[in-house]
């Protein structure tokens, strides 16, 4: 992280200014300490020359830039939520899910009625909280400067069904991208995939990608099918579908039947080639055909198939006697 200027700073009203645009000749006062500030803002860039900033008139040891940023940008953020739940219109923000790895969208102001800085929950206080029509919190915006929130708070959050929202500050030239930083948190702790009946986890996507490839032997068009997540990731192939699924890939054109390896033995449905008989193995075999496919741009089909407990599933595996055996897969 590179050093951290003041760049914010408050009139005598309490109305707030960035460096940018505060102008010269004005009292500016820190939102930290209360003490006068003196805006540097010369212009001149180069060597032994700093971006526009605030600086105290007198030295104060104990006041210091990353809580006066904090401080500033929670309050034009929570400034900002307001702007739009006035307008009523959509803000729209997006995130990499944790659970699912699925990239999602959400909206601030779909059930937004409310927006509160450093709102009392008796057991702490989240820098801006998100409320609906009943005055509920159903989301807390933790803007991080230098600590995160501690891992009691992580549960506190999760227990009460609070949706966590942290962003990450890295310079105080932060300040100035009050929406971009909005709009990209670094994390939320949420999904958009149901949850498990049973467990209460969220859930992950199955996809079918069935692929317009060509045989690998000799090279006659054929179709294969693959199990993905909501990520692209590859899952497995026919070895693990379902009966259902089997016969879903197979109306869609994809040859289907038991591989029977000499060596080992082991019997499992693979994809094969309906001219030739050339099977595609399982596991690196398949994945690295499927990796080809999206590599060269092939034709695929998406498929959203069902969602699966991937807690549960490792849970019920785990409790098995010989469940050792059935991680070999």
């Amino acid at each position: 992280m590179n050093e951290i200027l003041y760049t914010i700073a408050k009139d005598s009203q309490g109305k707030l200014f960035t460096a940018l645009s505060a102008e010269k000749g004005s009292q500016y006062y820190c939102v930290n300490c209360n003490n006068v500030l003196v805006l540097k803002k010369s212009g001149k860039v180069g060597p032994r020359t700093k971006r526009p900033h605030f600086a105290h008139k007198s030295l104060m040891p104990n006041c210091q830039p990353e809580t006066a940023l904090h401080f500033g940008f929670k309050t034009l953020a929570a400034e900002k939520l307001n702007q739009y739940l006035e307008a009523d219109v959509p803000f729209n923000f997006n995130w990499r899910c944790e659970f699912c790895r699925e990239q999602h969208t959400g909206n601030f102001t779909r059930k937004l009625k409310s927006v509160r800085l450093e709102y009392d929950l008796k057991y702490c206080k989240p820098d801006i909280a998100l409320l609906d029509e009943n005055d509920e919190i159903f989301a807390a915006i933790e803007i991080v400067v230098t600590h995160k929130p501690t891992e009691s708070v992580l549960n506190y959050y999760l227990e009460h069904k609070i949706i966590l929202i942290q962003i990450n500050l890295k310079s105080d030239d932060d300040i100035y991208l009050i929406e971009e930083k909005l709009t990209k948190p670094n994390l939320v702790k949420f999904c958009l995939n149901p949850k498990c009946n049973v467990c209460d986890n969220f859930q992950q996507k199955y996809i079918m990608s069935i692929v317009d490839g060509k045989c690998w032997n000799c090279y006659s068009p054929m179709k294969f099918a693959a199990m993905k997540d909501g990520g692209n990731k590859f899952l497995f192939g026919p070895e693990k579908f379902s009966p259902t699924e089997i016969t879903y890939a197979r109306e869609k054109g994809v040859a289907i039947r038991e591989y029977h390896s000499k060596i080992t033995g082991d019997q499992y449905l693979a994809n094969f080639c309906p001219k030739c008989g050339t099977f595609i193995r399982r596991y690196s075999k398949l994945q690295n055909y499927f990796s080809y496919a999206h590599e060269e741009a092939l034709p695929i089909t998406d498929f959203r198939i069902r969602y699966n407990c991937n807690y549960c599933s490792e849970k019920k595996i785990s409790d098995e006697d010989d469940w050792s055996q059935n991680l070999k897969w």
